[in-house]
């Protein structure tokens, strides 16, 4: 089964979804900051489903432009985007971080959501693992 890494500032949505993947048989990570996320996906040999929750804090937007800039981090991994936020291209910042979502991610589920809409998005993108 697939490894799949929560990263998410809000621990009880780890917890949760968490909880949830392991009952589905998924073996489950999670990270709370960029840092420890970027150390996981350098790490972690095994091919994952990353669901990235977007925030707009200035490490997240380096986290985005790193893994969008390591092509040896997307055809490795598969990344869903989790958001609640609507990007607005009006504005350059949120622009170039759409821009650099767009080229790496498989997906995206907005919150909030139902546990097999997350479910489904994960089985998707493991069928995009070679």
């Amino acid at each position: 089964m697939t490894t799949v890494l929560v990263a998410d500032e809000d621990a009880t949505i780890r917890q949760v979804v968490g909880m949830v993947l392991e009952d589905e048989g998924y073996t489950f990570l999670e990270s709370a900051t960029a840092a420890t996320t970027l150390h996981l996906l350098a790490t972690v040999t095994t091919p994952m489903v990353v669901l990235l929750t977007l925030s707009l804090a200035p490490s997240t937007t380096i986290l985005v432009q790193t893994i969008a800039n390591s092509p040896a981090l997307h055809r490795r991994h598969r990344f869903l985007l989790v958001t609640s936020r609507i990007l607005r291209e009006s504005d350059p910042h949120e622009a170039a971080v759409m821009q650099s979502l767009r080229s790496f991610t498989h997906g995206t589920l907005r919150k909030p959501f139902e546990i097999e809409s997350l479910l489904t998005c994960i089985q998707e993108a493991e069928t995009t693992f070679s």
